[in-house]
């Protein structure tokens, strides 16, 4: 049985096939006396080692992986739809989450995340850097020099080094809604969080055939050359592009200011690239600019430059990330107001349509402020561009308000549109109470709403964890449910 680290004759003449006919074309541009020469006796060397043989295999497994990727992912626009421009935060990295084992889990996991990124791109965003803000890059230094090791960390992380990749560019994108605490820190963290690529940039760089065939004697003068004569090399479709690189910058050092992070004593571990910030006061101006910490130790001697912690309110309000958290805690209070209310599905226009006034009431104008205010705090509390988005203090204190003010009033029998808007208002002010008095309820409610989809997450919050009695009041002599249930008298 032949080992599955070898490769066979004719496999091994095809590579050296190659490596002769790119010499053969690089020699076309360089002078008579700077040729390039075969270098059979090393290449037959690594064809007949078992490690590269693995290492090449695993190279051609990745290629062969994200073009099935991309397959996938145009199939799934052909048969879902495209995903609308502005909602595709994730333009340059979704696919490469998509699987490709040609299984019945596989398929359904990319339609659902297909669909889940078509509606509610945020969500998908969230769950995506939240992975990449809380890795622990401690590995990528532990597994630094071993280029097996690195191409297995990609593999196994494809979809971490590809968002970490287009870090930068993805997190300024208008349309994926940044927390402002993290959008004005991202400048600044790019550098240090796009050290996750790291294994993807070697994959690049030795992907293809050409990790035999290229000449690995090249110098870097004959690489100049060549480029230099020919630009067409260095061009994105050119397979050869990135094997030029390397050559022609033989000081690439990566992860350098990650390991010098690290010999500074800065603790790693989860949250890393959220824990630090290096300020930069700039006397003449007098003001303070948050610049990458790569960049900071590089001048730490410097009497204007200062590397902190943040605290963990700051830590805590970057890791929202979007406006993911946010929905998940309106959807908590919908739930929670449908369940203190009347058990349908929440819906806000027809919640106000349904507690209207009375024909005489609209005609005369006789709605009082008390309870248009409340409408009104009601519509901002669901609406992500007011000032009053999730304004519990606020929404609470309308409603109290108009509470107040229509028991104040008197409440006849007949009465039953003032009846209908004080089991409304109770509602309201019941659910934001159990809210407030439960918050890591709140929390653990939020989280699991954020992981409910299994075929995103590989370890599940089980259901059971989240309790179900968060909008059970508990609250003893309450008088909103003393006076409601005095209403069904």
């Amino acid at each position: 049985m032949p080992n599955e680290n070898e490769l066979t004759n004719e496999e091994k003449k095809m590579l050296i096939d190659k490596h002769h006919k790119i010499v053969d074309e690089f020699n076309t541009y360089l002078p008579n006396d700077n040729k390039i020469s075969y270098d059979d006796n090393n290449l037959i060397s690594r064809l007949n080692d078992s490690k590269e043989v693995k290492y090449y295999k695993t190279l051609k497994e990745i290629e062969q992986r994200i073009k099935d990727q991309k397959t996938i992912y145009e199939n799934l626009s052909k048969k879902f739809g495209p995903i609308e421009f502005k909602k595709n935060i994730l333009a340059r990295s979704f696919h490469y989450g998509l699987k490709t084992e040609n299984t019945k889990e596989a398929n359904e996991y990319n339609e659902k995340i297909y669909k889940l990124y078509q509606e509610n791109p945020e969500k998908v965003f969230y769950q995506r850097y939240k992975e990449v803000l809380e890795f622990d890059p401690t590995i990528l230094l532990e597994i630094e020099g071993d280029k097996q090791k690195i191409l297995d960390f990609y593999s196994k992380n494809q979809r971490l080094c590809h968002d970490a990749f287009v870090f930068l560019s993805t997190m300024e994108n208008p349309s994926a809604n940044i927390n402002p605490t993290l959008r004005a820190s991202i400048q600044a963290m790019a550098k240090v969080v796009e050290n996750l690529s790291d294994p993807l940039m070697h994959y690049n760089y030795d992907k293809g055939d050409e990790y035999f065939s290229f000449p690995l004697n090249m110098t870097t003068e004959q690489a100049l050359i060549i480029v230099n004569i020919h630009p067409e090399y260095l061009k994105p479709e050119n397979p050869l592009k990135e094997k030029f690189y390397p050559k022609m910058n033989s000081n690439l050092q990566p992860l350098t200011g990650l390991r010098k992070i690290k010999e500074m004593g800065y603790e790693f571990g989860k949250d890393f690239f959220l824990k630090y910030k290096c300020e930069k006061y700039d006397p003449k101006t007098k003001t303070t600019k948050e610049i990458s910490i790569e960049d900071g130790i590089n001048k730490i001697n410097d009497e204007n430059i200062k590397i902190t912690k943040r605290t963990d309110e700051e830590i805590a309000e970057m890791k929202k990330i979007n406006r993911a958290i946010d929905y998940e805690y309106l959807n908590v209070f919908k739930k929670g107001f449908s369940f203190n209310y009347d058990e349908k599905e929440y819906n806000l226009e027809q919640l106000i349509f349904n507690n209207r006034g009375s024909f005489l009431e609209r005609m005369f104008r006789r709605t009082s402020r008390e309870y248009k205010e409340f409408v009104k705090t009601l519509k901002d509390y669901n609406d992500p561009n007011s000032k009053d988005y999730l304004n519990n203090e606020r929404l609470k204190e309308k409603a109290q308000l108009y509470f107040d003010y229509k028991n104040s009033k008197g409440l006849s029998l007949n009465d039953r549109v003032g009846q209908n808007r004080l089991r409304f208002v109770s509602a309201v002010i019941r659910t934001i109470d159990a809210m407030e008095n439960n918050p890591e309820e709140v929390t653990r409610r939020i989280n699991y709403n954020l992981k409910e989809d299994n075929f995103i997450r590989e370890q599940v919050v089980k259901e059971e964890e989240v309790s179900d009695d968060l909008f059970i009041n508990k609250i003893e002599d309450n008088n909103i449910i003393i006076n409601e249930k005095n209403l069904s008298i």
